[in-house]
């Protein structure tokens, strides 16, 4: 089970089950199904990767045990398409372990004996894949180090598996897509990078969708002028002070920001003292994106 296409691993489970806030299920089902690749590592997955091991070595030393690393394993039941990675094991006991650094956004979500649902829902899944009755999660939060000790919810992990045994089976299997949501604008810019010159002729839930679009974009019209001219009235009551307090709310600020340089490429190219092989030497093409763009008629 090398493949991560190939099977439903931990994090996959939480996406389909809409608990995590990193993926959609229409970009699980894209990557599964090969339409886009595997996730580009970001700072934030570099740094989790990067104190993985210290963070189980220091849990190794805290709670008195010797860890096992498995890798991937599969379901214990046999279902060909479920597995995980799970970070550790201990031991000598049918335990887990999963180590996660924790960032800002995440830290509040921790309380002092739950976890956010995201990494609970990924725990869980290892139960049940492992058949372990007990898993902890160790969390480095900020310089705060805790470990939560989690019990296996059978009643948890069967609605997991019976989702995840349908996303498979109606959308990986069967080739469709589930439906999607907002988060999805880059998953379809690397699914559709390019238009190919020809029109589509809308069906009556096309129509449907369009009238619905027209009614969004007339109301954040009317949105983005409420909000210009409320804004315009504090900047007013402001004036040349730097904001206004509004006690418990905090502060609104209407500050200049720091003067800034910026090269002018178009005066420096017909400057006839800049030489044309050094222009371009240094000029390259910048690739084009796709717009989305509504009938004109569309903001009267």
């Amino acid at each position: 089970m090398t493949d991560r296409r190939s099977y439903i691993g931990g994090p996959d489970a939480a996406t389909i089950c809409a608990l995590n806030p990193w993926q959609t299920p229409y970009e699980l089902w894209a990557r599964k199904t090969g339409r886009v690749g595997d996730v580009e590592m970001n700072e934030r997955m570099e740094l989790g990767l990067l104190m993985e091991e210290p963070i189980l070595k220091h849990y190794e030393k805290r709670e008195g045990v010797h860890l096992d690393y498995p890798g991937t394993v599969k379901d214990k039941d046999g279902v060909t398409y479920f597995g995980g990675s799970p970070d550790a094991e201990v031991r000598g006991q049918q335990k887990g372990v999963e180590a996660k650094l924790v960032g800002v956004n995440m830290a509040s979500k921790f309380s002092d004996d739950e976890v956010p649902e995201n990494y609970y829902a990924q725990v869980s899944w290892y139960m049940g894949v492992t058949g372990y009755n007990v898993w902890d999660l160790c969390a480095l939060i900020g310089t705060d180090f805790k470990v939560f000790h989690l019990e296996r919810d059978d009643e948890v992990i069967g609605m997991m598996r019976e989702r995840c045994h349908k996303f498979w089976k109606d959308h990986v299997l069967a080739d469709v897509p589930p439906e999607v949501s907002a988060g999805d604008s880059d998953t379809l810019k690397q699914m559709f990078p390019q238009n190919k010159g020809n029109f589509l002729m809308a069906d009556e839930s096309d129509l449907v969708n369009a009238e619905l679009l027209r009614g969004v974009r007339k109301g954040e019209a009317a949105l983005k002028e409420q909000k210009a001219v409320l804004e315009n009235m504090f900047k007013e009551r402001i004036g040349d002070a730097d904001g206004m307090d509004l006690g418990e709310e905090g502060r609104l600020t209407w500050k200049k920001s720091k003067d800034g340089t910026r090269l002018d490429a178009k005066a420096l190219a017909a400057d006839p003292a800049c030489p044309q092989d050094l222009i371009e030497k240094h000029t390259g093409i910048r690739p084009g994106s796709r717009r989305f763009l509504t009938p004109r008629g569309w903001t009267k």
